[in-house]
């Protein structure tokens, strides 16, 4: 099984589990276009993804923004739908709660906060990883 976690934004941390074993990790600058070939690269059988919401107390914050990261997520969905690969938005403060970043030894905290969510999509699905990579 392959799962690709993904924290999108500006900067996306991306983490690919197979098998219950991180395999690799990384964070970049991704295009709509750029995103769309990664997930057609990677083949996942499930995807995990960061949701992004505008709450009401923040929403001044977002005036005028074109809002790339949702834009990015809907590349997302749009991938998932085409493939009928299973899509699982969280919520960052979820994963968050979940494990620490700190908890986590990879380098950028993108790639780091791909792998809160990869990990706690596994517990929850009760495909615990043999082997991960704590400091």
């Amino acid at each position: 099984m392959r799962i690709l976690a993904i924290d999108p934004g500006g900067t996306t941390g991306l983490v690919v589990f197979i098998n219950r074993q991180l395999v690799w990790s990384r964070q970049e600058r991704l295009t709509f276009s750029a995103m769309y070939r990664l997930l057609k690269r990677v083949r996942p059988d499930y995807v995990v993804c960061e949701d992004f919401r505008i709450y009401p107390s923040h929403a001044s914050t977002f005036t005028w923004s074109r809002l790339f990261t949702v834009r990015l997520i809907g590349v997302i969905e749009l991938y998932c739908e085409q493939t009928h690969t299973p899509l699982s938005l969280q919520m960052a403060a979820v994963a968050k709660q979940f494990i620490a970043a700190s908890e986590i030894n990879l380098r950028g905290e993108h790639a780091r906060s791909a792998t809160q969510h990869g990990l706690y999509f596994l517990y929850h699905s009760k495909k615990v990883p043999a082997s991960i990579c704590y400091k």
